[in-house]
């Protein structure tokens, strides 16, 4: 069934508010998928606060302009999906380059990162880059690995002292 004009604009107005508080919009063509495969890259995008929006080409214009971005992708060719991320800028890019690299009929046209709009090349580097999480834990293991140094040279020394007390006491038992 066809939609009216008055659900198209009330799809438009909803799809501009949530652009406008989103930290990435990627753009996504895809063809030969499975409804089943769509579900699961759906499920993995929630599960990282990420949003899966299949929409029609001409809507992408609107909507961006609403939302008031600056930025627009050249030509879209294909069907086009807009993959929205709320809170992380990476999250979303990684779960759909690994959704790329085991199923065909995906790929990557351009995104938007702040003002900046991001041709697929830019994406698709995104998407390599560690993770918030993993960036944490880099940080947490260069701040604690001198200290873990330094504790485990205090501890040697330690353990020598012994090692050197408790062969005194065998010479000497010996004598």
């Amino acid at each position: 069934m066809a939609k009216t004009r008055v659900q198209k604009e009330k799809i438009i107005e909803s799809l501009s508010q949530v652009i406008k508080s989103a930290k990435v919009i990627l753009l996504s063509s895809f063809y030969k998928i499975s409804v089943g495969q769509i579900v699961k890259l759906r499920k993995a995008l929630r599960d990282s606060d990420a949003k899966y929006i299949v929409i029609k080409k001409k809507f992408v214009p609107i909507i961006f302009k609403k939302a008031d971005v600056k930025s627009k992708p050249e030509r879209i060719a294909g069907s086009l999906a807009l993959i929205i991320g709320q809170k992380d800028e990476i999250g979303p890019a990684k779960i759909l380059a690994d959704f790329i690299e085991t199923s065909e009929g995906v790929n990557f046209l351009g995104g938007i990162l702040g003002d900046r709009y991001l041709n697929q090349i830019e994406v698709e580097f995104l998407a390599k880059l560690p993770s918030q999480t993993e960036l944490v834990a880099k940080l947490v293991y260069l701040l604690v690995y001198p200290i873990r140094g330094l504790a485990l040279t205090l501890s040697g020394q330690n353990r020598n002292l012994v090692y050197i007390l408790n062969n005194l006491k065998i010479k000497r038992e010996s004598v």
